[in-house]
């Protein structure tokens, strides 16, 4: 399903309708023992993803000096000084 186009107009009237509602005041979170046991989980789950995240950030950063190491490599090996 695609994502919704919101004007400028409909994100306010919806601003409005939101603070009026208040949605936030009626939140309880979980309440069965079962619930609970599924939302402690989410820190984790959401851990795990930041991990990720910085594992690619560190990735990016790296896979250009890989590409430069892998040309010097072949250079040496094109002048003979190192052999595969």
């Amino acid at each position: 399903m695609a994502a919704r186009k919101w004007t400028q107009a409909q994100r306010e009237n919806q601003a409005k309708l939101i603070h009026k509602w208040k949605p936030w005041e009626k939140s309880t979170g979980a309440r069965s023992s079962e619930g609970k046991a599924i939302s402690s989980k989410n820190a984790y789950r959401y851990e795990i993803r930041e991990v990720m995240r910085e594992m690619a950030r560190v990735n990016r950063a790296l896979i250009p000096r890989l590409e430069q190491f892998m040309e010097f490599k072949a250079w040496l090996v094109e002048k003979g000084i190192f052999r595969r």
